[in-house]
Protein backbone atom coordinates (compact mmCIF):
# COMPACT_ATOMS: atom_id res chain seq x y z
CA UNK A 1 0.00 0.00 0.00
CA UNK A 2 2.81 2.57 0.77
CA UNK A 3 4.49 1.62 -2.46
CA UNK A 4 1.43 2.33 -4.23
CA UNK A 5 0.85 5.82 -2.75
CA UNK A 6 4.90 6.59 -3.21
CA UNK A 7 4.48 5.81 -6.92
CA UNK A 8 1.34 8.12 -7.11
CA UNK A 9 3.23 11.03 -5.49
CA UNK A 10 5.83 10.37 -7.97
CA UNK A 11 3.62 10.54 -10.66
CA UNK A 12 1.66 13.66 -9.50
CA UNK A 13 5.58 15.41 -9.34
CA UNK A 14 6.13 14.89 -12.88
CA UNK A 15 2.54 15.93 -13.85
CA UNK A 16 2.83 19.08 -12.51
CA UNK A 17 6.48 19.53 -13.25
CA UNK A 18 5.13 19.32 -16.82
CA UNK A 19 2.63 21.95 -16.00
CA UNK A 20 5.13 24.45 -14.55
CA UNK A 21 7.76 23.97 -17.41
CA UNK A 22 4.86 23.94 -20.65
CA UNK A 23 4.48 27.74 -20.47
CA UNK A 24 8.14 27.89 -21.08
CA UNK A 25 8.71 25.56 -23.66
CA UNK A 26 5.45 26.92 -25.59
CA UNK A 27 3.35 23.94 -25.08
CA UNK A 28 0.33 26.26 -23.61
CA UNK A 29 -0.90 29.28 -25.31
CA UNK A 30 0.10 32.55 -24.35
CA UNK A 31 -2.26 35.37 -23.08
CA UNK A 32 -2.59 37.59 -26.46
CA UNK A 33 -2.70 34.12 -28.44
CA UNK A 34 -5.95 33.12 -26.69
CA UNK A 35 -7.32 36.97 -26.96
CA UNK A 36 -6.02 37.02 -30.50
CA UNK A 37 -9.42 36.98 -32.49
CA UNK A 38 -11.01 39.48 -30.01
CA UNK A 39 -8.21 41.87 -30.60
CA UNK A 40 -8.18 41.83 -34.50
CA UNK A 41 -11.76 42.47 -34.46
CA UNK A 42 -11.53 45.20 -32.42
CA UNK A 43 -8.88 46.72 -34.88
CA UNK A 44 -11.15 45.72 -37.45
CA UNK A 45 -14.14 47.51 -36.60
CA UNK A 46 -12.33 49.96 -35.26
CA UNK A 47 -10.41 50.93 -38.43
CA UNK A 48 -13.92 50.64 -40.49
CA UNK A 49 -15.17 53.12 -38.14
CA UNK A 50 -12.87 55.66 -38.53
CA UNK A 51 -12.91 55.10 -42.50
CA UNK A 52 -16.59 55.77 -42.07
CA UNK A 53 -16.05 58.72 -40.63
CA UNK A 54 -13.77 60.39 -43.04
CA UNK A 55 -15.38 59.39 -46.37
CA UNK A 56 -18.77 60.95 -44.63
CA UNK A 57 -17.11 63.58 -43.38
CA UNK A 58 -15.78 64.22 -46.90
CA UNK A 59 -18.79 63.85 -48.71
CA UNK A 60 -20.59 66.89 -46.11
CA UNK A 61 -18.22 69.51 -46.73
CA UNK A 62 -19.05 68.91 -50.44
CA UNK A 63 -22.66 69.08 -49.79
CA UNK A 64 -21.95 72.32 -47.52
CA UNK A 65 -20.32 74.06 -50.09
CA UNK A 66 -22.53 73.55 -53.03
CA UNK A 67 -25.61 74.37 -50.47
CA UNK A 68 -23.84 77.39 -49.53
CA UNK A 69 -23.28 78.43 -53.34
CA UNK A 70 -26.69 78.10 -53.81
CA UNK A 71 -28.39 79.74 -50.85
CA UNK A 72 -26.21 83.10 -51.41
CA UNK A 73 -27.62 82.54 -55.40
CA UNK A 74 -31.44 83.00 -54.12
CA UNK A 75 -30.82 85.77 -51.59
CA UNK A 76 -30.10 83.23 -48.47
CA UNK A 77 -26.74 85.36 -47.48
CA UNK A 78 -27.41 84.52 -43.77
CA UNK A 79 -27.77 80.70 -44.22
CA UNK A 80 -25.08 80.35 -47.01
CA UNK A 81 -22.72 82.00 -44.22
CA UNK A 82 -23.81 79.43 -41.32
CA UNK A 83 -23.52 76.66 -44.43
CA UNK A 84 -19.95 77.80 -44.76
CA UNK A 85 -18.94 78.06 -40.78
CA UNK A 86 -20.24 74.35 -41.05
CA UNK A 87 -18.06 73.37 -43.49
CA UNK A 88 -14.83 75.22 -41.91
CA UNK A 89 -15.87 73.31 -38.65
CA UNK A 90 -15.56 69.77 -39.91
CA UNK A 91 -12.19 70.12 -41.34
CA UNK A 92 -10.97 72.22 -38.81
CA UNK A 93 -12.20 70.94 -35.34
CA UNK A 94 -12.89 67.50 -33.87
CA UNK A 95 -15.68 65.49 -35.02
CA UNK A 96 -18.16 64.00 -33.04
CA UNK A 97 -22.07 62.66 -32.76
CA UNK A 98 -23.50 66.09 -31.81
CA UNK A 99 -21.19 68.04 -34.66
CA UNK A 100 -22.38 65.45 -37.46
CA UNK A 101 -25.96 66.00 -36.04
CA UNK A 102 -25.68 69.93 -36.38
CA UNK A 103 -24.49 69.19 -40.25
CA UNK A 104 -27.18 66.91 -40.88
CA UNK A 105 -29.95 69.40 -39.77
CA UNK A 106 -28.22 72.50 -41.12
CA UNK A 107 -27.95 70.26 -44.50
CA UNK A 108 -31.78 69.55 -44.28
CA UNK A 109 -32.69 73.07 -43.42
CA UNK A 110 -30.73 74.53 -46.09
CA UNK A 111 -32.49 71.29 -48.71
CA UNK A 112 -35.81 72.59 -47.82
CA UNK A 113 -35.25 76.09 -48.50
CA UNK A 114 -33.80 75.23 -52.29
CA UNK A 115 -36.21 73.26 -52.65
CA UNK A 116 -39.25 75.76 -51.95
CA UNK A 117 -37.22 77.91 -54.42
CA UNK A 118 -36.56 75.59 -57.38
CA UNK A 119 -40.00 74.64 -56.97
CA UNK A 120 -40.96 78.45 -58.13
CA UNK A 121 -39.26 78.19 -61.49
CA UNK A 122 -37.99 81.28 -61.99
CA UNK A 123 -35.50 81.60 -64.43
CA UNK A 124 -32.13 82.04 -63.42
CA UNK A 125 -30.29 85.50 -63.37
CA UNK A 126 -26.66 85.81 -64.51
CA UNK A 127 -25.62 85.04 -61.28
CA UNK A 128 -28.32 82.37 -60.02
CA UNK A 129 -26.40 80.58 -63.13
CA UNK A 130 -22.90 81.09 -62.12
CA UNK A 131 -23.59 79.90 -58.63
CA UNK A 132 -25.27 76.76 -60.35
CA UNK A 133 -21.98 76.12 -62.39
CA UNK A 134 -20.23 76.38 -59.23
CA UNK A 135 -22.60 74.34 -57.31
CA UNK A 136 -23.13 71.10 -59.40
CA UNK A 137 -19.49 69.59 -59.17
CA UNK A 138 -19.43 69.60 -55.54
CA UNK A 139 -23.15 68.56 -55.01
CA UNK A 140 -22.29 65.76 -56.99
CA UNK A 141 -19.07 64.62 -55.48
CA UNK A 142 -21.35 65.36 -51.88
CA UNK A 143 -24.26 63.05 -53.61
CA UNK A 144 -21.73 60.35 -54.53
CA UNK A 145 -20.14 60.16 -51.33
CA UNK A 146 -23.24 60.09 -49.02
CA UNK A 147 -24.55 57.37 -51.48
CA UNK A 148 -21.35 55.04 -50.84
CA UNK A 149 -21.18 55.69 -47.00
CA UNK A 150 -24.36 54.35 -46.77
CA UNK A 151 -23.35 50.83 -47.59
CA UNK A 152 -20.65 51.00 -45.67
CA UNK A 153 -22.41 52.43 -43.07
CA UNK A 154 -24.66 49.43 -42.57
CA UNK A 155 -21.50 47.14 -42.65
CA UNK A 156 -20.30 48.64 -40.02
CA UNK A 157 -23.52 48.80 -37.63
CA UNK A 158 -24.29 45.20 -38.27
CA UNK A 159 -20.33 44.30 -37.50
CA UNK A 160 -20.76 46.47 -34.26
CA UNK A 161 -24.60 44.64 -33.17
CA UNK A 162 -23.01 41.36 -33.96
CA UNK A 163 -19.48 41.86 -31.78
CA UNK A 164 -22.08 42.82 -28.60
CA UNK A 165 -21.98 45.29 -26.17
CA UNK A 166 -18.28 44.79 -24.73
CA UNK A 167 -16.65 44.96 -28.20
CA UNK A 168 -18.46 47.77 -29.01
CA UNK A 169 -17.47 49.46 -25.48
CA UNK A 170 -13.52 48.75 -26.61
CA UNK A 171 -13.62 50.18 -30.10
CA UNK A 172 -11.93 53.84 -30.12
CA UNK A 173 -14.25 54.48 -26.61
CA UNK A 174 -17.81 54.49 -26.28
CA UNK A 175 -18.04 58.11 -28.20
CA UNK A 176 -16.23 57.38 -31.19
CA UNK A 177 -18.79 54.37 -32.14
CA UNK A 178 -21.78 56.79 -31.67
CA UNK A 179 -20.34 58.55 -34.37
CA UNK A 180 -19.96 55.65 -36.23
CA UNK A 181 -23.68 54.24 -35.38
CA UNK A 182 -25.22 57.63 -35.71
CA UNK A 183 -24.23 57.71 -39.34
CA UNK A 184 -25.42 54.29 -40.13
CA UNK A 185 -28.98 55.40 -38.93
CA UNK A 186 -29.12 58.86 -40.54
CA UNK A 187 -27.65 58.34 -44.27
CA UNK A 188 -30.41 56.31 -46.10
CA UNK A 189 -32.89 58.79 -45.63
CA UNK A 190 -30.54 61.55 -45.99
CA UNK A 191 -28.70 59.99 -49.01
CA UNK A 192 -32.08 60.04 -51.04
CA UNK A 193 -33.01 63.92 -49.77
CA UNK A 194 -30.03 64.75 -51.27
CA UNK A 195 -30.00 63.43 -54.45
CA UNK A 196 -33.70 64.74 -54.97
CA UNK A 197 -32.41 68.01 -54.83
CA UNK A 198 -29.35 67.58 -56.46
CA UNK A 199 -31.42 65.92 -59.23
CA UNK A 200 -33.66 69.44 -59.29
CA UNK A 201 -30.64 71.41 -59.32
CA UNK A 202 -29.50 69.55 -62.41
CA UNK A 203 -32.31 69.85 -64.13
CA UNK A 204 -33.19 73.60 -63.41
CA UNK A 205 -29.52 74.11 -64.71
CA UNK A 206 -29.91 71.93 -68.05
CA UNK A 207 -33.47 74.62 -68.63
CA UNK A 208 -31.34 77.58 -67.98
CA UNK A 209 -28.19 76.55 -70.47
CA UNK A 210 -25.84 75.66 -67.83
CA UNK A 211 -22.89 73.61 -68.40
CA UNK A 212 -23.62 70.34 -66.22
CA UNK A 213 -20.01 68.75 -65.04
CA UNK A 214 -18.94 65.48 -65.98
CA UNK A 215 -19.39 64.05 -62.38
CA UNK A 216 -22.99 65.59 -62.65
CA UNK A 217 -24.04 63.68 -65.30
CA UNK A 218 -22.19 60.68 -63.72
CA UNK A 219 -24.02 60.60 -60.81
CA UNK A 220 -27.63 60.93 -62.39
CA UNK A 221 -26.66 57.74 -64.60
CA UNK A 222 -25.27 55.37 -61.32
CA UNK A 223 -27.65 57.11 -58.56
CA UNK A 224 -31.32 55.71 -57.85
CA UNK A 225 -33.27 58.30 -55.43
Amino acid sequence: MLMKFSKYLVVMGVFTAGLTLAPASGAWPSLPGLLGHKSSSNADLGASQQALITDFVGSQREILQAQALLERAYGFKDKAELLQAQQKALSSGPVDENSLKKTVELSQSANKQIAAEQAKQGALTSQGKAAYTASLPHFADGVIGTAKTVSAAQSFASSAESGGGGLAGMVSGADKLKVGLYIAKVTPAYSKELYSVFKKTVMIGQKNGVTIPANATNALGSLTP
